[in-house]
């Protein structure tokens, strides 16, 4: 492939991502994108609590994307790179508490939303 075609694919691809970020940060800011009890969890009597598990799954979540898309930036030729097995454990370990969390709440007849 010639340096002018991966060029071009680097740009429409940067273009894209900037694109979505301006779409998502928009959304964000004129509360089109409804983030109300984002950290919130709904008991079956109709109850809110504040959910660390929802915070932490967020936090990890982002991190991970952010990370990898770093090792995407920073990578020669068109090929994805292959996601670190760290990473992979990490995001896998953070869903585990959370849907950990959800079950037990779910067994003892709590219902979590």
């Amino acid at each position: 492939m010639t340096a002018l075609i991966q060029l071009a694919i680097l740009w429409m691809v940067g273009l894209f991502l900037a694109g979505m970020f301006i779409v998502v940060i928009w959304g964000l800011l004129t509360h089109r994108i409804n983030t109300t009890g984002l950290f919130y969890g709904r008991r079956r009597n109709g109850s809110t609590y504040f959910s660390p598990e929802r915070v932490q799954l967020l936090i990890l979540t982002i991190a991970a994307a952010g990370q990898y898309l770093f090792s995407v930036l920073s990578r020669k030729g068109c090929a994805l790179p292959e996601a670190p097995p760290q990473l992979v454990a990490l995001l896998g370990a953070s869903h585990s508490i959370y849907l950990t969390r959800k079950a037990i709440a779910i067994l003892k007849g709590a219902s979590l939303k």
